[in-house]
This record gives structure tokens, C-alpha cells and sequence, in this order.
């Protein structure tokens, strides 16, 4: 009989041990999740909370814009100056540096080339660009002749565009192909807006200059530079590109070809995403732009309302546009780098216009009165939890549950 009192006794011990382990493990997970609701609610606050605060004080007390660089548009009234002038020298060497990218054949003659594609009354890249960006907001600008040498700030040469070839004065050729300051031909300037892509997380405001020349043998050359103005390390790079157009060899019609090189000004962490993103990017654009050209050329040229009007005739340059066309061929020619021409203002004919501030849409005031809301729901959730929990403990701890 005193062993199985004796017995009964530690059973009941061992049960109440376990009654009292049971409980201080319900007290030790309602402990942790109360600290995992104070952490949820840390992190909502500084994640959401914050940001509302800081708008809220923004719209009571005068918010301080985040400063952008503005978007300088360059728009000009003044014509075209480009005309077909072949200058007497040699085409400059392609850099070794610059890489093919795409060529093409298109059935039709040089001359007929730059009028459709090149010249100012072309309007072929930018409907390429609205057809496929589905953005109108590209402005092309005029051709003017280029400068004989370093173009000065602010000049329709060297307009104050954002471009990073401003502060230097050198001209599309020189800085893509290093041939040296007067080369002869013309420059335009081109502002757009790219819509973005990944891994892009802004639509990206482009500044591009171009210059083209016609050298012997009838070989058309385009260089490009472009950069862009409100993305992440766009001081760290620009895109240059070099078009040569040329009557074929072995019959009638135009090759093409595009090279292309993206140009590293300082070292970037992500260059490789760079130029890869770069690279597949225009290949594609110019892939487009030989199968809409080449649908140009079997409609027999663009129709009216797809040209402008025609350039300046030679008779109309004055004697010293004349000159600077006729002594193009004393200029070096070399292998370099590049970047595109300008087009722009100057005095009362351009006039330069300054981005607006972006405007917060509906849909993003929306957005955040929604997660305020999720987030406020989700702490008082955690306040009704917490006393839940807290009765049920008393109940334990005070034996009001079996």
C-alpha cells in the first residue's frame, strides 16, 4: 500500500510539472510573439510610416523639391543648312575599338540615301521613335554647318544641352574618331525621352549630337555621341555610334553598316550590365531601322507628310559656309572616338526649354492611403492580440482553465 501511495505521488508531481511547463511555454511563445508584432510594427513605421510623415509635414509646412538636372530641349526655327557637298579627302579610319553591329543592303542610290534617311528634311528616326516607343516627345533638331574648329558655349555648334561633350567644344567626329577639329559637314542636336526598361527604373532623357560629312568616293559618314541625363552613372559613359553608307561595290544600292561603341568616361561597378543592356538594345533599334527602311525604299521614297522642307540650297550658304565646306580636306584624319553633332538655338530663332516638376499622380496618392491603411489595421490588430493573449495567460496562471 505505501509503494502505490508512493507512486501515486510522483505521478501526481510529474503531472503538475508538466502543468507548470506547459505553462511557462505558453508564456515564452506569447513573448515571441509579442516581440515579432513589435518588430513587424518597427519595420512598417520605418518602411511607410516615415515617408507619410515626411509628406505630411511637406504639404503643411513647404515641401523641399529633391533637386533634378533640368531637361534642356533645344528647339531652333531656322532651317536646315545641310546640302550634298562632297568634301576631297579620304573617309577617316573606323576606330579598331568600335565593333560592327548590323548591316544591311538597301536598293536605292547614295544620294537618294541621305535624302530619305539623313538629311534635314527626313523625318525617318523619329517616326521610328514614336512608332516604336509610342513617345512624341522627341525634338530633331535642324542641321547647321559645322564649326572649323573647337565650338564655343552656346553656339548652334556647342548648344547648352546637357550633353557631355558641352564643356569640351569638340565636334561628333573628333570625339567619336578623333579626326581632328574641322573636319567639315554639318551637326544637329537630338533631345528624346527613352521609355524604361530593365533594368532602367526611369524613363531616361536622352541628349544626342550628330554629325555627318560626305567624303570621296561618295561614302557617307554619321557619328553619334549620346548620354543620358537623370539615370544612375550617366556621367560615367555615353553611346557612340558611326553610320557608313556607301554606293555598293559589285551593283546598284546602298550598303550600311552601323558600329558601335559604348564609351566608359570613369569606371562603373555595373559596366558589364551596361554595355550588355546597350548593345542587345541597339542592335534591335537598328535591326527595325533596316526593315523600315528597306519598306521605304520598295514605296519609292516617304511620302509628303513624312518630309520637311528641303535643306538650304548651296546657293544660299554665304561665301564663308562655302569656305568652310571647301577647306575641309586640309584636316588630319585618325582613329578615335565619338559623339554626335549639334543642332540648336541661337539669339531669337531657339529658345530652351526647362522640364516642369513631375506632378505626383492620383493613382500614387491612392497607393499610399491604401497601405496607411493596412499598416494602421495591422497595429491595432497587434494592440487587441496583445490583450487576448494576456487574459488567456491570466486565465492559465489562475487556473480558470482545466
Amino acid at each position: 500500500m505505501k509503494v502505490l501511495m508512493r507512486h501515486l505521488r510522483k505521478k501526481s508531481e510529474n503531472r503538475e510539472d508538466g502543468d507548470s511547463s506547459t505553462v511557462q511555454l505558453d508564456a515564452l511563445r506569447e513573448k515571441a510573439t509579442h516581440f515579432a508584432g513589435l518588430a513587424a510594427i518597427v519595420f512598417l513605421s520605418y518602411k511607410i510610416s516615415i515617408p507619410i510623415l515626411r509628406g505630411v509635414g511637406g504639404l503643411l509646412f513647404g515641401k523641399k523639391k529633391k533637386e533634378v538636372p533640368a531637361i534642356r530641349v533645344i528647339v531652333s526655327d531656322s532651317p536646315s543648312e545641310d546640302i550634298w557637298a562632297v568634301v576631297p579627302a579620304l573617309p577617316p579610319a573606323i576606330p579598331q575599338d568600335m565593333k560592327l553591329l548590323h548591316s544591311c543592303t538597301l536598293q536605292c542610290n547614295i544620294k537618294d540615301f541621305y535624302k530619305w534617311f539623313v538629311s534635314g528634311s527626313s523625318q525617318f528616326i523619329k517616326n521610328l521613335h514614336i512608332q516604336t516607343t509610342g513617345r512624341t516627345d522627341y525634338n530633331l533638331g535642324p542641321w547647321h554647318i559645322a564649326p572649323s574648329g573647337t565650338a564655343a558655349p552656346g553656339t548652334p555648334g556647342n548648344p547648352d544641352d546637357g550633353s557631355i561633350l558641352f564643356s569640351t567644344g569638340k565636334s561628333p567626329f573628333e570625339f567619336v574618331m578623333d579626326t581632328g577639329p574641322g573636319v567639315g559637314g554639318f551637326v544637329r542636336n537630338i533631345n528624346f525621352v527613352q521609355p524604361k526598361k530593365p533594368p532602367q527604373s526611369v524613363d531616361a532623357h536622352v541628349v544626342q549630337r550628330q554629325q555627318f560629312c560626305v567624303f570621296n568616293g561618295d561614302v557617307l559618314m554619321v557619328a553619334t555621341a549620346q548620354n543620358m541625363l537623370n539615370i544612375p552613372f550617366k556621367d560615367c559613359f555615353t553611346v557612340n555610334t558611326l553610320w557608313v553608307a556607301r554606293p555598293c561595290a559589285t551593283g546598284p544600292g546602298v550598303e550600311f553598316s552601323v558600329y558601335l561603341k559604348v564609351n566608359f568616361l570613369k569606371g562603373c561597378i555595373v559596366g558589364g550590365i551596361i554595355r550588355m543592356t546597350t548593345t542587345n538594345e541597339n542592335l534591335a533599334w537598328f535591326k527595325k531601322w533596316g526593315e523600315e527602311a528597306a519598306k521605304l525604299v520598295a514605296a519609292g521614297g516617304p511620302s509628303l507628310s513624312q518630309v520637311v522642307q528641303p535643306a538650304t540650297s548651296l546657293s544660299t550658304l554665304s561665301s564663308n559656309n562655302k569656305r568652310l565646306l571647301s577647306g575641309a580636306s586640309a584636316v588630319r584624319m585618325g582613329a578615335g572616338s565619338g559623339a554626335e553633332g549639334t543642332a540648336g538655338p541661337d539669339g531669337s530663332n531657339s529658345r530652351v526649354k526647362d522640364a516642369a516638376a513631375a506632378v505626383i499622380p492620383v493613382q500614387r496618392h491612392v497607393r499610399v492611403a491604401v497601405v496607411f491603411l493596412l499598416f494602421l489595421a495591422g497595429f491595432v490588430h497587434q494592440i487587441v492580440l496583445r490583450h487576448d493573449v494576456q487574459e488567456v495567460r491570466g486565465m492559465i496562471l489562475g487556473g480558470g482553465v482545466s
